[in-house]
């Protein structure tokens, strides 16, 4: 067995070791980018990069899908009318409308697609 399986009793243990490696990077005062940040946004900092790079396994994959197609099962209605109205060439700066800024605005939605976004980019 591998010595990252053994060390995160395999579970994500490359994800595991790539967020343990980037805090080690961010202990040194020299690639510090967030340390002058307050001490709460250093821990949402901290917290949604965890959450983002573990979210990259492999055995996600399955689940972001389903959340993705649960965003979509629930708003889809929303999702046509909005693209329906769209008029290319129109005033695209009331495109699309508050309703669907309001959908991708939830918290739930967001890091589901902030979360599905990362995991295809790797």
């Amino acid at each position: 067995q591998h010595e990252l399986a053994l060390r995160y009793n395999d579970s994500a243990p490359l994800e595991n070791m790539h967020s343990a490696r980037l805090f080690e990077i961010l202990s040194d005062p020299s690639t510090n980018i967030i340390g002058r940040l307050e001490e709460a946004t250093r821990k949402d900092i901290r917290k949604m990069s965890i959450e983002a790079i573990l979210h990259t396994d492999n055995s996600c994959h399955f689940n972001e899908v389903k959340a993705l197609q649960m965003i979509h099962e629930v708003h889809d209605e929303d999702f046509r009318q909005t693209c329906a109205s769209f008029i290319p060439g129109d005033d695209e700066n009331n495109w699309p409308g508050e309703d669907i800024i309001a959908i991708f605005g939830e918290k739930d939605t967001h890091d589901t697609i902030r979360n599905v976004l990362l995991h295809y980019a790797d």
